[in-house]
């Protein structure tokens, strides 16, 4: 007859690697809230032994004095060169689901608010002589004016962008769809002659402005509209601890996250500023806790 396993046995068996593996990541590994809105088990060490914070991808906003205009930077996976892109609708919701420095009203720009950012191509700047405006239809893309810059890489900007000097961002993203030229920047315009398969676009290698396929892949940058103060405490808070971050909610149950600043006074928006204040030997520690 075979002999049976005592069950207590197992039972202490369980408990051990429960209590084994559970103080293992409590040790060894963080629990990491992004202000995207992500969150993930991280390390909480680097390769020599060091505390380092959450690896998180953080988005400030760059704002336009000429335009009242507040501009994500850098864009969507900006260093992500394995980034393919998204379609004209994904872009759109990409930027009404975005929560960056507290504010939740990101939308994707109309083809005047893109051509806006333009630099080093007047043609193709807001106003300039390229045709290609809301209302506009493909016939305009044939104007040469709205061909852009003929040398590539060599605008004022980051990278040789054809934007502003200080919007951090990539202009050189391959698409991996088309034949020798990067991901365009998506405006929210379609043609008006076809509005069901063109979609309005900026290229910032050249400032190029044009219509792309609605189900083509392009980059995504989101606007919001100026002012942008800073996000005030919240009433009635006691003290927490330096550095570190929790999970908050928006009303519309968008997740993102919230950093308790220098002074242990408040928990704000945790924004790349604040966030890059605590990076130099000091890890972030997390709270649980859901906030609306």
């Amino acid at each position: 007859m075979k002999k049976k396993i005592p069950w207590r046995f197992v039972l202490v068996i369980l408990v051990f690697l429960l209590v084994y593996y559970g103080a293992y990541f409590a040790i060894n590994y963080q629990r990491c809230y992004c202000p995207d809105g992500t969150k993930s088990l991280q390390k909480n060490k680097d390769a020599d032994g060091n505390k380092k914070p959450c690896d998180c991808d953080y988005y400030t906003s760059w704002c336009d004095e000429t335009t009242d205009l507040c501009w994500q930077s850098p864009q969507r996976e900006a260093y992500n060169y394995d980034d393919i892109g998204v379609i004209s609708k994904d872009a759109i919701r990409y930027c009404e689901d975005l929560v960056i420095d507290g504010y939740d009203d990101w939308r994707l720009p109309n083809i005047d608010e893109l051509r806006s950012l333009v630099r080093g191509n007047p043609d193709t700047r807001t106003g300039g002589d390229c045709p290609i405006t809301e209302g506009s239809g493909t016939d305009d893309y044939d104007n040469a004016t709205c061909k852009g810059a003929a040398a590539h890489h060599e605008g004022p900007g980051t990278g040789g962008c054809y934007w502003p000097p200080g919007l951090e961002g990539t202009c050189d993203k391959p698409d991996p769809f088309a034949l020798g030229h990067p991901l365009e920047y998506w405006a929210i315009n379609s043609a008006d002659n076809e509005p069901e398969h063109w979609i309005a676009f900026v290229s910032f290698e050249s400032g190029t402005a044009g219509f792309n396929h609605v189900n083509s892949f392009g980059d995504v940058r989101c606007v919001r509209n100026a002012p942008s103060p800073d996000v005030p405490c919240e009433e009635n808070f006691s003290e927490c601890e330096p550095g570190k971050t929790r999970e908050c909610s928006c009303s519309d149950t968008r997740k993102g996250a919230q950093l308790c600043n220098d002074e242990g006074t408040c928990f704000k928006p945790a924004t790349v500023q604040a966030l890059n204040r605590h990076r130099q030997g000091k890890m972030f520690q997390t709270s649980v806790t859901n906030y609306s």
